[in-house]
């Protein structure tokens, strides 16, 4: 019996320890660690986003009006981040087009289902990633519709 209740005691403190995400999508729970999008990314970029955002508001009370203007569309900006994140975290789907502690990553968008033209010819759109062809710069996008005479 002393062997069951000291392995009950150990589970107990274990389970105490253990973050509680009461809040979090459990798509996000299942993402490993060192995903870009993990709870823990996710909960930095917040946190450094919240600092950020301190400095902004304190930039904003400035007496030069142009530091005060630029703060101020920085606390729009970084404002807007957050709340991203937090919806991210709370319903699974990520509706920002950047992530990163300084949004300086970009999101790549990807095609699930192609879309065809009248002519019977898949749409295509620069920046995209299709499974068939890969990812789409914008160069070879313009250099084949300019061949086919088409302009997008």
């Amino acid at each position: 019996m002393k062997k069951e209740q000291k392995e009950m005691k150990v589970a107990v403190e274990k389970k105490k320890n253990s973050p509680q995400y009461k809040n979090v999508h459990p798509k996000i729970l299942s993402l490993p660690e060192d995903d870009a999008l993990s709870v823990g990314k996710i909960q930095k970029y917040i946190k450094s986003s919240q600092d950020k955002l301190k400095d902004a508001r304190a930039l904003s009370r400035s007496n030069d009006k142009k530091e005060a203007l630029k703060a101020t569309a920085a606390i729009a900006t970084i404002s807007g981040y957050i709340r991203d994140l937090q919806a991210y975290l709370r319903n699974g789907d990520y509706i920002n087009m950047f992530y990163g502690e300084e949004q300086d990553k970009m999101v790549v968008r990807t095609c699930v289902a192609l879309s065809y033209d009248s002519d019977g010819d898949p749409k295509r759109t620069p920046g995209v990633y299709y499974p068939d062809l890969g990812y789409i710069w914008e160069d070879s996008f313009n250099r084949k519709n300019e061949s086919k005479g088409k302009k997008y």
